[in-house]
């Protein structure tokens, strides 16, 4: 009953049956498109893709897990959990205090496990947008000394897992969720329609649908062929994710402080009271600013500064680029999973996919 007077466990339940819904028919899109196949798509809206793709890693006797299988997983990181994890913050914020009389610290790992599963996903499928020696973990340990050292793992790995990835994934969902306390569901739909809206509409004109993923956090997809107009977009994208964490908080400090009624707003005293008097939410505001610091400090004066992108459609799921990239162990796992191969000419270099086949020193 407390928890019912804090927050309107109803409209939370609707909202989550709603991103599960939002996740089966965004997915069964995308992987039409990636297919051309209906049945494909069909299958997509009951979760049956994913017996394809481990399938598929069977057949190839992989031993990671398959471009497949990373799609439909960024796919549901993006359309569902983010979501998801955007709601229990609301809750976890709303009920702070009440919800630790039946085991709220389990409820808090619970969404601390959440947060590094997701984050670990996208650092996952972030491989090959960076330079080799920045891919991955390399762990390897012989010697006690080496670990005193510090010489056992590859710390560049480290430093964009945590200091980029996690602490940006982390800080734009305790940011949103900061956002949606004070102002209100209706405020927090229109935000989200603006972010979602702009990032659809660069899909559209990169004719990638991997930048989707920018609406979990800064992703780095490329146009097809024309390399200019990704430099452009994505100089803007950097910008843009480079402010707008500071004009939201902003955004949160203002409606914290200053005294007004309005439509479909929270109580005055009410979101006072949840951002910046209980302790949960003042711990959440500052984890936001420092953390929202650490990631552009790493992306601009580490990664880029170390020049540790490859320059590449990391993230591309068309099978000419990869084999342009000569990753043919990602074409043939995307054809095994049943990706369209494009046969007509690139509009660019006018080759088809037999001309890049023919580029291939080992055919």
């Amino acid at each position: 009953e407390k928890i019912n007077e804090l927050i309107n466990c109803k409209w939370l339940f609707i909202a989550s049956v709603g991103v599960i819904l939002l996740h089966r028919i965004a997915s069964s899109i995308i992987i039409y498109n990636l297919t051309k196949k209906w049945y494909y798509a069909a299958a997509q809206m009951f979760e049956l893709m994913m017996i394809r793709a481990i399938f598929t890693n069977y057949k190839l006797s992989t031993d990671e897990p398959s471009n497949g299988q990373r799609y439909l997983a960024l796919l549901e990181s993006m359309f569902e959990s983010t979501p998801q994890l955007l709601i229990a913050a609301v809750f976890i914020i709303r009920t702070a205090g009440v919800v630790q009389e039946s085991g709220g610290e389990l409820i808090f790992l619970s969404f601390l496990a959440s947060l590094w599963c997701l984050s670990s996903k996208v650092v996952s499928d972030d491989r090959y947008t960076l330079k080799e020696e920045w891919r991955s973990l390399e762990y390897h340990w012989k010697k006690w000394s080496q670990c005193i050292s510090c010489s056992c793992i590859n710390w560049r790995y480290v430093i964009r897992a945590i200091g980029w990835r996690f602490t940006e994934i982390t800080a734009r969902i305790s940011l949103f969720s900061l956002l949606w306390i004070s102002i209100g569901g209706v405020g927090m739909m229109f935000i989200i329609f603006l972010e979602v809206g702009s990032v659809i509409y660069i899909a559209i004109v990169f004719r990638n649908v991997d930048f989707l993923g920018n609406i979990m956090c800064f992703t780095i997809a490329h146009h097809a062929t024309d390399k200019d107009l990704t430099l452009k977009w994505l100089k803007r994208v950097e910008y843009y994710k480079l402010i707008m964490p500071y004009i939201y908080m902003i955004l949160v400090m203002i409606f914290a402080f200053v005294r007004f009624s309005s439509w479909k707003v929270p109580d005055y005293e009410l979101r006072k009271k949840d951002t910046v008097q209980k302790e949960f939410g003042q711990g959440l505001l500052v984890y936001c600013f420092l953390a929202t610091m650490l990631h552009q400090i790493v992306y601009f004066r580490v990664l880029k500064a170390s020049d540790a992108f490859s320059g590449e459609d990391g993230k591309t799921r068309t099978i000419n680029p990869l084999l342009i990239q000569k990753r043919y162990q990602e074409a043939l796992e995307l054809l095994e999973f049943g990706a369209k191969v494009e046969t007509k000419h690139d509009e660019k270099t006018g080759y088809t996919i037999l001309n890049y086949l023919c580029s291939i020193e080992e055919i």
